[in-house]
C-alpha cells in the first residue's frame, strides 16, 4: 500500500487527502478559524499527528445567491455588480 495523507480540523475526525501538490480542503467557511493536523499512513498504520497549524479562511468571493446571475467588473477593477438576479446588488473588494 502506498503513503497516503490525513488532515483533521479542529481536532474533529480523520480525513483522506487528496494526492495532489497542493492540496485542497473543501467546505470551509468563510471568516473562521481552523486549528490544522496531518499525518501519514503507510501500510495502514497512522503516524503521529503533525503539530497544530492555526489558519484563519478569507471572505467569500460572491454569495451563492449569484450563482446564476451575471457579474461585470469595471476595467481597472472597484465594485462588482450583480446584472441578473434576485435584485441589483453591488459588492466592493
Amino acid at each position: 500500500m502506498a503513503l497516503t495523507f490525513e488532515y483533521r480540523l479542529d481536532g474533529g475526525s480523520a480525513q483522506p487527502l487528496a494526492d495532489s501538490s497542493p492540496a485542497t480542503i473543501d467546505g470551509l467557511i468563510a471568516e473562521t478559524s481552523y486549528d490544522l493536523e496531518v499525518r501519514a499512513v503507510k501500510h495502514g498504520v497512522a503516524g503521529a499527528w503533525s503539530t497544530v497549524w492555526t489558519f484563519a479562511t478569507t471572505a467569500a468571493v460572491i454569495p451563492a445567491r449569484w450563482a446564476m446571475g451575471t457579474l461585470t467588473a469595471p476595467s481597472g477593477g472597484g465594485t462588482l455588480t450583480a446584472l441578473h438576479g434576485p435584485a441589483t446588488e453591488e459588492i466592493t473588494p
